[in-house]
């Protein structure tokens, strides 16, 4: 299970999140009240998510966020990305699998910001090199 750490999510939402993500094998989360979120932020998150969806023959709903994933299917899992892109990687490495993908609304309390670790042009080139060695 991996939380980007500058979200805060609702208590009520966060525990059915983890309720219904151990039941599946993989679950991704959307955003109930996805504005939220910094407008550019969510323009970057529908950008890499068509990018990947062309590129990958995919119909992902986004490629960013919240997952929550069953250890047993990450075992064996090669990951080479180093920042933002290992969500991706992890990501289209199950589906490739034929691991199911479910979706849980996820609430946020507070507006974020456009400021994260995750989007720097190190996180770029790491998410272009991704996408090119899969």
């Amino acid at each position: 299970m991996i939380f980007p750490g500058e979200d805060v999510y609702t208590t009520t939402s966060l525990i059915q999140f983890i309720k219904f993500g151990v039941k599946n094998r993989a679950t991704m989360s959307i955003y109930s009240n996805k504005e939220f979120r910094h407008p550019l932020r969510r323009l970057i998150t529908f950008l890499i998510s068509k990018l990947c969806n062309l590129i990958f023959k995919k119909n992902v709903k986004q490629y960013t966020g919240p997952f929550i994933y069953k250890r047993k299917d990450l075992n064996n899992l090669n990951i080479w990305s180093k920042k933002f892109a290992f969500q991706i990687e992890i990501l289209i490495k199950l589906l490739k699998k034929n691991i199911p993908l479910n979706y849980k609304y996820l609430t946020i309390k507070k507006k974020s910001g456009f400021f994260s670790s995750a989007i720097s042009l190190d996180s770029f080139k790491d998410l272009i090199k991704t996408i090119s060695k899969l």
